[in-house]
């Protein structure tokens, strides 16, 4: 037996034994021994200048190392710096109960989890963002063709719906619908591989069918079991989703252009909104006006990279996502595809905004707000109306973290309490300089919310 046949025999064991519900520690001390039988018999049956003795050697050592670690841990320095006593202090303050919730605040060592929906609701809608480093300008036509194809892909694959998108020269929206994750899950084997074909080669979809076959060849359901949980885990989840289209994208992007790093300035920005009324309209509507705002074009459906060019283009599954918006809009089914088209179109253009210009008189087609107007409006400290609002770069719809009705962000409130602080009794707050009817955002914004 060599190193790499022992380290594929530890995976499949450290499956199994997950799967028998043993708890980390009970895991890692029957690896361990599994591990120490095993180099032992590989000692036996070698000699000191055989490669495989120098491994086994490196590996008591490593044994060693940490059994001495163990035992020195628990005699403390004689004298520790005063970062380290606040450290140890923060640390049993917590452990008595004064945690945030409670009011009491001291620093944590690592950011919160993303706000994500209650397991109450059985569908999510997140708007997601992310920009490029520096927020520089390198997404040319190929490089947002190549985004929009693994969008696609991996939107099959990881069982969520696009709704809309755009496609920006240095970041881009995404409106997501994600089902939540099934109780009881059975998925065969052959659904597995019908979904990885979304997103495998020919040569990767064959390793993973021959995987699976040896593992049920030999009989060892719980090692097929948890090979393909490897893959469910990525299903019905905005985070996994996000994760593997940023990540494939950074690496063609980065063979392409024969560079290494990393391509994205942060990890990603998610709102979540309700997926009813006004929110989930006003999102998509913002969404695919962006190329409008930045003055690229005049009317969206001439932007090629986004959801509503995509869906007149005669996309089915565009077409399907803005029917989620218009029907969630309407309260009623929508037949036709052109009749989703159209009503979609008509809540883009709201009341109050201006259509376009005449090519003869150089006048509004519509009557209605100028950029100028608006610039002013703002200025006197007036309130933006709908169509003003979609003509601008609004804060709540990328750092509002829940965007809704006062209900479903009381809601999402109540069940993120440990998130703020005991001081706050409510959840909703109004969408300052705008008319915004009903909605409002988890995250109350004092700094420019609307430019």
């Amino acid at each position: 037996m060599n190193y790499r046949q022992l380290k594929i025999e530890e995976r499949s064991a450290l499956a199994v034994l997950r799967l028998q519900g043993l708890g980390v520690a009970a895991v890692a001390a029957v690896l361990l021994r599994h591990r120490t039988t095993i180099w032992r018999e590989i000692k036996r049956n070698s000699t000191p200048h055989d490669g495989r003795y120098r491994v086994q050697r490196a590996h008591e050592r490593a044994v060693a190392r940490r059994r001495r670690s163990r035992r020195n841990k628990h005699f403390e320095p004689a004298q520790k710096t005063k970062k380290q006593r606040k450290k140890q202090r923060d640390r049993s303050f917590e452990g008595n109960g004064l945690t945030r919730a409670s009011g009491f605040s001291f620093p944590s060592p690592m950011r919160l989890p993303r706000l994500k929906a209650s397991p109450d609701l059985p569908v999510a809608y997140y708007h997601c963002l992310s920009r490029v480093v520096n927020r520089d300008f390198v997404l040319g036509d190929v490089e947002r063709e190549r985004f929009v194809e693994l969008l696609r892909q991996y939107e099959a694959f990881c069982q969520v719906r696009v709704v809309t998108y755009c496609v920006m020269s240095n970041h881009f929206h995404v409106l997501l619908e994600v089902p939540q994750r099934p109780a009881q899950l059975e998925l065969s084997d052959q659904d597995l591989l019908q979904r990885l074909k979304a997103i495998y080669s020919p040569t990767q979809l064959a390793e993973a069918r021959s995987q699976l076959y040896i593992f049920r060849s030999n009989g060892d359901d719980l090692a097929a079991e948890a090979y393909k949980q490897t893959y469910l885990v990525r299903m019905w989840d905005v985070s996994a989703f996000m994760k593997l289209v940023k990540q494939r994208f950074t690496q063609w992007f980065n063979r392409v252009h024969q560079r290494k790093g990393t391509l994205w300035e942060e990890r990603f920005k998610s709102v979540l909104v309700e997926g009813a009324g006004e929110a989930l309209w006003a999102m998509a509507a913002y969404i695919d006006l962006n190329p409008v705002r930045a003055g690229m074009v005049a009317d969206p459906k001439d932007y090629r990279w986004c959801g509503y060019a995509e869906a007149t283009a005669g996309r089915n599954a565009a077409q399907d996502g803005l029917r989620v918006v218009v029907e969630a809009q309407a309260e009623q089914k929508v037949g036709q595809a052109r009749q989703v088209l159209n009503l979609y179109r008509s809540l883009l253009f709201v009341a109050g905004e201006e259509e376009g210009l005449d090519v003869e008189t150089q006048r509004a087609m519509r009557r209605g707000f100028s950029r100028e107007q608006i610039e002013a409006t703002l200025k006197a400290g007036g309130r933006l109306t709908w169509g003003q609002m979609l003509r601008c770069r609004v804060r709540y719809f990328s750092d509002g973290v829940a965007l809704g009705t006062r209900q479903f962000v009381d809601q999402v409130f109540l069940t993120e309490r440990h998130r703020f602080s005991i001081d706050r009794a409510t959840g909703a707050r109004p969408l300052r300089r705008l008319e915004a009817g009903g909605l409002r955002t988890l995250r109350d914004l004092r700094v420019q919310p609307v430019g």
